[in-house]
């Protein structure tokens, strides 16, 4: 029977379930400190690229991925698939921070990064299918398992990708445009779709009064050259790379900075 009190107002909802952000950009952009400007935040540090939070005391999760994965194919006859699934670690992590008893003492899980799992996961099925439609296929089925379960999950989520150049032109007339990075067609196009705020990090000048001053900053508006967007469209094109500042204003709240 349907529970007439499960009705909420958007605003409710939106609450309840948390503040969902892809980020992206180049190596030293400031995407792996964009996880210092959260209240209670908890790193998911898939790369080895810490080192710029090294003096901030933040809580880190690293997972056995590559660990797990070499130790399978290790014990695998090169026949039948694997016995061993060799991401039960990542199915335990997502299951227990989207458990609010469970992971109740982190508010937002940043994760470093979508493009460096991607590639991990994909090198796995690459190996024991030795094809690579079929590897891309299953890629994409896992992956997205893992970003829906933390897409709807309540709590806030930061999704970290590197950045790249795509040839959407033609070989004679190329038009090259900057996207986060995924192994696979379907995983981007699909993680793409699910995130309604898409942030591109990088160095912006300004000028004012013919003073020109560069600042790290946060683009959710794209310009045909490079991915970026807001669906709620409460956020200025440039923002300091803040969480909890551009949160207060995803959610209509108080204590916003702009650049």
């Amino acid at each position: 029977m349907f529970d007439i009190n499960s009705i909420k107002m958007a605003n409710n909802f939106v609450l309840q379930n948390g503040v969902k952000i892809l980020v992206y950009g180049v190596a030293g952009s400031g995407k792996t400190r964009f996880a210092t400007t959260a209240r209670r935040p908890l790193l998911w540090a898939i790369e080895n690229g810490c080192l710029s939070i090294k003096d901030d005391n933040i809580p880190v999760v690293s997972l056995p991925i590559k660990q797990e994965i070499d130790r399978v194919l290790s014990a695998w006859d090169g026949r039948n698939a694997p016995r061993e699934d060799p991401f039960k670690c990542i199915n335990d992590f997502v299951d227990w921070v989207c458990n609010p008893l469970q992971s109740k003492d982190y508010d937002t899980l940043f994760v470093d990064s979508l493009s460096e799992l991607s590639s991990l996961v994909f090198q796995y099925y690459d190996q024991i299918n030795r094809n690579g439609q079929r590897a891309y296929g299953e890629l994409a089925d896992r992956m997205l398992i893992w970003i829906k379960k933390l897409n709807y999950c309540q709590k806030d989520v930061v999704f970290i990708c590197k950045e790249t150049q795509r040839n959407v032109g033609t070989d004679e007339n190329p038009v090259y445009q900057i996207e986060p990075y995924f192994e696979g067609q379907k995983t981007k196009l699909e993680t793409l779709h699910l995130i309604d705020v898409i942030l591109r990090f990088k160095k912006h000048t300004f000028v004012n009064a013919g003073k020109r001053e560069t600042y790290d900053v946060a683009v959710s508006k794209g310009d045909g050259i490079f991915i970026a967007r807001d669906r709620s469209n409460k956020l200025n094109e440039f923002e300091y790379q803040h969480f909890d500042n551009m949160r207060s204003k995803l959610l209509g709240l108080n204590n916003q900075q702009n650049v």
